[in-house]
């Protein structure tokens, strides 16, 4: 994977400071279990705790004829089965 083309970024949004204070203590900001669910390398995994982000590269170049998710919408579902 070329990891110098866009990349898919996932915003959580937390509804208060007890919500945000569990979510980073969780796995859901393990850049290996992120890597795990999406088969990257854990390199490659970027996250922003302050708001909670995750980063990454897309597997396939944005628009492309085999583009099935333009606009990363669907691309949390990995992420579902992390507990917070």
């Amino acid at each position: 994977m070329d990891v110098r083309g866009t990349r898919v970024t996932i915003d959580i949004f937390l509804a208060d400071q007890a919500g945000y204070d569990q979510t980073v203590r969780s796995r859901l900001t393990d850049a290996g279990a992120i890597a795990n669910r999406y088969h990257i390398d854990p390199e490659h995994v970027l996250l922003f705790l302050l708001p909670v982000k995750i980063s990454f590269p897309r597997p396939i170049i944005q628009g492309s004829l085999y583009d099935r998710d333009v606009h990363a919408g669907q691309q949390y579902l990995p992420l579902l089965g992390l507990e917070v």
